[in-house]
């Protein structure tokens, strides 16, 4: 009896060993999971602003154009430079 008890100590010991290890493995997962979830929100946010400022951009040289356009307007083509042979 005792022989059978000291084996099933022994792999219940195995068992217990594999399940910390385990469970380490687990938490060490879990915080690289939390530190992507966390990068892939800070690439989504750098983004947005990124987007915010090229619209910025965008629609401040379309004003500076138009102000370019009112203050010197396009001149017609001189048509006889043009002329048809």
């Amino acid at each position: 009896m005792f022989g059978i008890s000291f084996i099933r100590t022994k792999k219940l010991d195995h068992l217990t060993t594999e399940c910390s290890k385990l469970a380490i493995t687990n938490v060490e997962l879990s915080k690289q999971n939390a530190r992507q979830s966390k990068t892939i929100m800070e690439l989504t946010g750098e983004i947005r602003v990124l987007n915010s400022k090229i619209l910025l951009e965008e629609s401040i040289n379309d004003e500076l154009q138009k102000k370019l356009n009112q203050k010197y307007p396009k001149k017609p083509l001189n048509k006889k430079l043009y002329k048809k042979r």
